[in-house]
């Protein structure tokens, strides 16, 4: 080869060399490798419809996000979209209970993975339940003075709710909101959403409500002072004796105007005294009929019964001194013991000024027939005892008739 064929030859060489190190300069200075990070990327539950299969929900996941950190090219990075990234956790094979899932994230082949945060998310796989639970009208809005919002009526008063156990938990009740400013003294039929919700008020997410197409009827009804007349009926227990009834002097009641327009006053339902054991706060509840009822704005709603507990003291009788009353003709009565005791209740002043001699028993034995009988006896107080306020507790024999 001659000295000008190897100078040519060595130049093309050179040349080569320069252009494959420009080459390298361009891919890796301008183009260099380098990464990045997506974050908030959505992780898709996958195969979450055999949990539902197998009457099972997620109850409860750590987060539904991640973050992940790729690696590549400059250029191949730069057209990377969020939705290019796809990360998931396969659910296919829980069952109930609690799981660390990996999280498997795809991407274009044109970048790596380096590196997903968190790689485990905590999920609770609980069981679906479902519960029945009341709903709530909720007015939202201002109404005239004297005027307050009244629902009348609804489609059903209940609803299913049905979600994770965790979840239905939570759950007070349902509320449905009315706009109280769009009401009137005619009925009206509303539509509203039922939303769940917790004791504090706050929406519960991810239940399901069973009913979409909820309506109720509601007005305005006219609010008035009136009042209020308390009455007792029954006798509370010889045990106990009426200490005060405190109710409120009068009450706000509501109801359509032309039924308030002529109440001067209302009685609430009397107050059964026998069925008293303590000291208790009893409802109002309004004895009238028509659309009357207690007022939104009505603060005292109940009536405080405070009973005393009475002293007692136990007196003993011969049974012979019981009068036998209509014994029929021919027979003859054994009593079973000699002695009986009679149970009687007072303030304990009052029981330390009575005795057995303010107490007659009796037995009316017309209906007695041959044989052995548990008998009521009958008890008169005396005029003295009854108006130191004593009573006493009917006792019961055991007889023969013969």
């Amino acid at each position: 080869m001659t000295d000008v064929k190897k100078k040519k030859m060595i130049s093309i060489v050179l040349s080569l060399l320069i252009a494959l190190a420009c080459w390298f300069y361009v891919i890796n200075g301008e183009n260099p490798t380098q990464t990045e990070v997506f974050t908030n990327i959505p992780v898709e539950m996958l195969n979450a419809k055999t949990l539902e299969s197998k009457d099972l929900t997620i109850g409860a996941i750590d987060t539904t996000t991640v973050s992940v950190k790729l690696e590549g090219k400059r250029s191949a990075l730069r057209s990377i979209k969020r939705e290019d990234i796809v990360a998931s956790i396969d659910m296919s094979s829980y069952t109930e209970g609690e799981y660390y899932s990996e999280v498997r994230v795809h991407v274009p082949s044109s970048v790596s993975v380096v590196e997903i945060n968190p790689a485990q998310i905590r999920v609770k796989i609980e069981k679906i339940v479902s519960v029945d639970k009341d709903i709530e009208i909720l007015f939202e809005g201002s109404v005239p003075d004297k005027k307050e919002a009244v629902c009348t009526g609804m489609s059903t008063q209940i609803v299913a709710i049905s979600g994770a156990q965790s979840q239905v938990n939570l759950v007070e009740k349902v509320i449905a909101k009315v706009d109280a400013t769009q009401l009137s003294e005619t009925e009206a039929t509303f539509a509203s959403d039922l939303t769940p919700v917790d004791s504090s008020g706050a929406e519960v997410n991810d239940v399901t409500v069973a009913i979409k197409d909820f309506t109720c009827q509601a007005q305005l009804y006219s609010v008035k002072t009136v009042p209020l007349e308390v009455t007792t009926v029954g006798s509370l227990p010889h045990n106990l004796e009426l200490a005060s009834i405190i109710a409120p002097e009068s009450v706000k009641i509501a109801g359509i105007e032309s039924d308030v327009a002529d109440i001067t006053k209302v009685k609430a339902v009397p107050i059964d005294l026998s069925e008293i054991t303590s000291s208790k706060d009893i409802p109002i509840i309004l004895d009238i009929s028509g659309s009357i009822r207690l007022a939104k704005s009505q603060n005292a709603t109940t009536i405080q019964v405070t009973v005393n507990k009475m002293d007692n003291r136990n007196l003993s009788y011969a049974t012979s001194s019981i009068i036998l009353k209509n014994i029929g003709d021919g027979h003859t009565i054994v009593f079973d013991a000699q002695s009986i005791s009679l149970t009687v209740y007072g303030t304990g002043t009052a029981l330390e000024e009575i005795g057995t001699q303010d107490f007659t028993m009796s037995i009316d034995c017309s209906k007695l027939t041959s044989g052995t009988h548990e008998v009521p006896v009958d008890v008169a107080v005396s005029q003295t005892a009854a108006s130191e306020g004593i009573s006493v507790d009917k006792p019961v024999v055991k007889l023969h008739v013969s």
